[in-house]
């Protein structure tokens, strides 16, 4: 921030200071390299309301503003942009007969749009414990396996008995 016209260098940084911390007492402290809060509440308040102070604040702020509306329309543009990439890839892909492309084109503009969010499946497997059995007994050594008919909560699906002596092997 350059120097304004009725400003001192400190008032400039005080400015400079309130902008970053929004506090006046703060942005005293620092501008002015105090450590008395109690001036420092009085002289940020008194400084904070001088016309060229505020003017410099509201054109700071207006500068911001100015930049994170520019940015947000960059976005915009830049969403709208690929949602019309989209639509007319669809629209080719469509008159060509290409389901695959239009397909591909259609979910795309869904996950941008945020339509669609993309899962991963969880694969399982069954296994049949009666054939393992005895592959399992053998593994275990001296394990005995005892498989129930149904699982329920007091009967599990597989119970191992080490204590066992009469394993076939």
């Amino acid at each position: 921030m350059a120097k304004t016209k009725g400003l001192t260098h400190k008032q400039v940084n005080f400015t400079e200071a309130y902008i970053r911390l929004g506090n006046a007492t703060e942005a005293y402290l620092e501008a002015y390299n105090t450590t008395n809060r109690a001036s420092a509440r009085c002289q940020g308040h008194l400084i904070l309301h001088k016309p060229e102070v505020q003017e410099l604040i509201n054109k700071s702020r207006a500068k911001k503003l100015d930049a994170v509306e520019k940015r947000l329309d960059r976005a915009a543009i830049s969403v709208d942009t690929i949602v019309a990439e989209q639509e007319r890839a669809m629209e080719m892909a469509q008159l060509s007969g290409n389901s695959v492309a239009f397909a591909a084109a259609s979910m795309n503009k869904a996950k941008l749009l945020g339509l669609l969010i993309e899962r991963q499946a969880v694969m399982t497997a069954t296994v049949n414990m009666n054939e393992l059995a005895p592959d399992l007994a053998k593994i275990w050594g001296r394990a005995k396996l005892v498989l129930p008919r149904a699982v329920t909560p007091d009967k599990p699906a597989l119970e191992i008995a080490s204590d066992c002596k009469d394993i076939e092997e």
